[in-house]
């Protein structure tokens, strides 16, 4: 992943956790529900998140890759294939 579109994609996915975590900041290894997350705001959050990158990420994904870092690697993966 270019270190460029790894900044992007990794900071739009924070973003998107502290607007629905109601946080001021998170980090790359901040496990999604160690930060307070739930299941209901985890679809909150991959709602926004195929809305805002225009991709169509499995439920199960956001429950297998729980930090910022390896969400972000997942995402990128996929969307580098399509």
């Amino acid at each position: 992943m270019s270190d460029d579109l790894d900044r992007s994609i990794t900071d739009h996915i924070a973003r998107i956790w502290c607007d629905v975590l109601d946080l001021p900041q998170v980090g790359l290894a901040d496990n999604f529900f160690d930060v307070g997350g739930t299941p209901f705001q985890l679809l909150l959050v991959k709602d926004r998140l195929d809305t805002e990158l225009a991709t169509s990420t499995e439920l199960v994904s956001f429950f297998r890759y729980t930090t910022v870092a390896a969400l972000a690697e997942h995402v990128y993966g996929r969307t580098a294939s399509n």
